[in-house]
């Protein structure tokens, strides 16, 4: 089965806050656990169209 654009893009958006999570527990940023799972939390594919083109548009440009 193909992902929908909208799934693709709340899973592109997911997969980059939690590598960004990651990275800043690493770094000694995050000091709680809520903190740290906050990106697993949020309903990404509920987020309106426009912030999840934005979204993507975001991780792409970083790369």
């Amino acid at each position: 089965m193909k992902t929908k654009g909208r799934d693709k893009e709340a899973s592109i958006i997911r997969n980059a806050n939690l590598a960004c999570a990651a990275g800043r527990l690493l770094l000694g940023e995050i000091t709680t656990w809520e903190e740290f799972l906050k990106p697993e939390t949020v309903d990404y594919s509920s987020l309106p169209r426009k912030q999840l083109k934005s979204g993507k548009l975001d991780v792409h440009l970083n790369q």
